[in-house]
């Protein structure tokens, strides 16, 4: 064999900077047979020309499209059809971009909630505090809230209704207990971003003065006893318990609030 044409693996790999074991992976794929295989020393060598092929190998992994579909763009004869790989990887780059605006979104909004705690930090015993607007996804969870075998799935649940309703989660999960005649309903709910739907389980959460009291832990059971403890809660009021977010914190330690306002919940929740 007149190896003056050829180039053994390493010299191949170097030309475009990757490691010789993403060669093997792609002709074990079915792509980039090696040009020749020495049938005594199994060694591999490739030509010049192969490297259009692997250009167009490292396109797909660019660009996110698995490597392994890359045979969806050829046809019978082998031909590749470049506009339609280009076009596939412009819909994946303009999601991968929606997915980092989102996620800047959720860093400031996360940020100002920090801003806005930060001043409420050290207050013990109960306070009042405005609040803003906010947007909730809820959903029923009685008989769920002291058991997270239960509780868990239904917090998946929610974060599939906001991907159905492109609302965006921008900070941890609470309760929200609303009163009515006959006792309360727990509601698990997710803070979010984005339109309210038409849907009953999304509500806006007015601004008002929100008479509020701290706690280091927060679970459905405690979020019971500080009701009754600490708010007058009579028919249409409305408890919220959150999960504060300070400028430093304990890993270990959850300090939630809860925000207590009345008559509202029959103008909140349809």
């Amino acid at each position: 064999m007149a190896t003056k044409n050829y180039y053994t693996i390493s010299e191949f790999a170097k030309f475009r900077n990757i490691n010789i074991n993403s060669l093997r992976y792609y002709e074990k794929l079915g792509f980039l047979t090696p040009a020749h295989i020495d049938p005594y020393t199994k060694y591999r060598y490739y030509t010049s020309q192969q490297l259009n092929e692997l250009d167009h190998i490292m396109m797909c992994t660019d660009y996110g499209i698995p490597i392994r579909n890359l045979k969806n763009y050829l046809n019978s004869d082998g031909e590749l059809s470049e506009r339609t790989l280009l076009e596939d990887s412009r819909k994946l780059a303009l999601e991968r971009i929606d997915a980092a605006r989102r996620d800047l979104e959720k860093i400031d909004y996360m940020l100002r909630f920090i801003e806005e705690s930060q001043q409420y930090a050290d207050n013990r015993g109960m306070y009042t505090r405005h609040i803003r607007e906010r947007l909730f996804a809820t959903i029923d969870c009685t008989g769920c809230m002291h058991d997270p075998r239960k509780s868990e799935p239904l917090l998946h649940k929610l974060y599939d209704y906001c991907r159905e309703y492109d609302l965006n989660p921008v900070l941890p999960a609470g309760f929200i207990f609303v009163y009515h005649k006959d006792g309360f309903t727990p509601r698990l709910y997710l803070e979010c971003t984005g339109e309210l739907p038409d849907d009953p389980n999304t509500v806006i959460i007015p601004a008002d003065e929100y008479l509020c009291i701290q706690t280091s832990f927060g679970n459905g059971e405690i979020m019971e006893q500080i009701a009754e403890e600490n708010f007058d809660t009579t028919e249409n009021s409305m408890l919220i318990m959150t999960k504060l977010m300070l400028d430093k914190i304990t890993i270990r330690g959850v300090r939630s609030e809860y925000q207590f306002l009345p008559d509202c919940a029959d103008r909140i929740f349809r």
